[in-house]
């Protein structure tokens, strides 16, 4: 007998926690089911969360480097940079800092398009990888439409919705609604009623996992 697992995963594209946060939900989902529970579903859903949406940025943005000294100094950046770059290591996430910062609610938007298609956890690792591995800017329309093609997307269908502010208002909302529960800082996996504020371990996912089956004495 099949049982289902629900996922909702608040988080942001340029965020790197986020990124890590998926791939250690990855290795821990992989673990799980390598333990005897290849009858678990994991119905895993993204919701968006716009960090520094009210700064200004532009489609096109500023590099990465300058916006993150703006925020925290430059003399924090190096540091900073080094420290993820380690821990991007450990979760197979080759980090690079080049490249620009830029508005991501086109982003979220083909994300919420590709939920509808089936195919939103695909755009999803294909965003992060474009962004953080790639130096690519995911403010642009040709490379949203080139992740959502890699995805199993219509590229055309992609670049014809992203001419338009489709769902904009859904997005805003969605991340309102976020804020409304409380949601601060992103990742935020919400595991059936679990809920866990940043990129906690794959065991600690594991862990929540086992809680979950016990529960329904699966």
């Amino acid at each position: 007998m099949t049982t289902t697992i629900k996922i909702d995963i608040t988080s942001d594209v340029v965020c790197p926690w986020c990124f890590v946060g998926q791939r250690r939900l990855e290795t821990a989902i992989t673990t799980f089911k390598a333990q005897s529970h290849d009858n678990v579903i994991f119905d895993i859903k993204y919701l968006p969360f716009e960090l520094g949406g009210k700064n200004g940025l532009t489609k096109q943005g500023i590099p990465k480097v300058e916006y993150l000294a703006n925020k925290f100094g430059a003399s924090a950046v190096a540091s900073m940079n080094a420290r993820m770059a380690d821990l991007g290591k450990e979760e197979n996430i080759a980090f690079r800092f080049g490249g620009n910062r830029s508005n991501t609610l086109d982003a979220h938007r083909i994300l919420y398009l590709a939920a509808q298609k089936g195919i939103q956890y695909k755009v999803s690792e294909g965003l992060f990888s474009a962004y953080h591995e790639h130096e690519r800017n995911i403010g642009d329309d040709q490379v949203l439409a080139d992740v959502y093609a890699a995805a199993g997307g219509d590229r055309n269908e992609a670049i014809a919705y992203l001419k338009t502010d489709q769902n904009a208002d859904v997005v805003k909302g969605l991340q309102q609604k976020a804020l409304q529960k409380g949601v601060n800082g992103v990742p935020y996996f919400e595991i059936e009623e679990y809920k866990i504020s940043g990129a906690e371990s794959s065991q600690t996912f594991v862990s929540i996992f086992e809680k979950i089956l016990e529960a329904r004495q699966v």
